[in-house]
């Protein structure tokens, strides 16, 4: 038996992984999420405080823990663990052998597997698969420059191509997994309905004040 927790951020990378692990027959039973105590190497931050909405609409129960980086990730594996018997973990790393490292040494701490699916997927073929699977995404932050029109820009079939081409041609990675950008999903394929976001736009990080569920489009 394959239990899975997902360990998810509100992003793009973390959703996907845990979309592949339904397509491949893991059990799903629960989402987790660290809230690191200060700027963190290993970790996805803006909004975090949303990740909850995306645990409701997938009616999965999430564990949250606040603390240092891998401190934090040990207690909410091994607390997963105890409280419902996974096995496995899921987590959205692309490219980050920092990130990545440090998701296997410390599940295998608490005696769980780490699934990472889009490990070294090519990036432009990864966010083409993204959109054509369903997911749309806010990028939330940005770390260059050629982005900062971007912040608070819905992401989807219509306009992928473009960021892209953007990516291509000031050579930073599409996908963002050097830093570039980060997102918050606002519809997956798993997603009942798909959620609205409104906020405002501060020194490069868009901030969710408020979410409404909407019909799928």
């Amino acid at each position: 038996m394959r239990r899975l927790l997902g360990l998810v951020s509100g992003g793009k990378d973390s959703l996907y992984a845990l979309f592949l692990a339904y397509l491949h027959s893991f059990e799903v039973v629960a989402l987790g999420t660290v809230r690191p105590r200060s700027g963190t190497l290993l970790f996805h931050e803006p909004n975090i405080d949303f990740v909850k909405i995306h645990s409701e609409l997938l009616d999965l129960p999430l564990i949250e823990v606040r603390g240092w980086e891998e401190e934090a990730l040990l207690e909410l594996f091994c607390r997963a663990k105890e409280e419902y018997n996974v096995n496995w973990v899921s987590v959205g790393a692309l490219a980050s052998d920092f990130q990545r490292l440090r998701f296997v040494w410390t599940a295998a701490d608490c005696g769980l597997k780490v699934y990472a699916p889009l490990w070294h997927l090519d990036p432009q073929k990864y966010l083409r698969m993204l959109v054509e699977d369903g997911f749309r995404f806010v990028i939330v932050s940005a770390g260059v420059f050629e982005l900062k029109d971007w912040v608070g820009k819905e992401v989807g079939k219509e306009n992928v191509e473009e960021l892209i081409a953007l990516a291509e041609r000031h050579r930073f990675h599409p996908a963002g997994e050097g830093g570039e950008y980060e997102s918050f999903v606002v519809d997956a394929p798993l997603f009942p309905k798909r959620i609205r976001v409104a906020g405002e736009r501060r020194d490069g990080i868009f901030y969710i004040r408020r979410t409404e569920l909407a019909a799928k489009e």
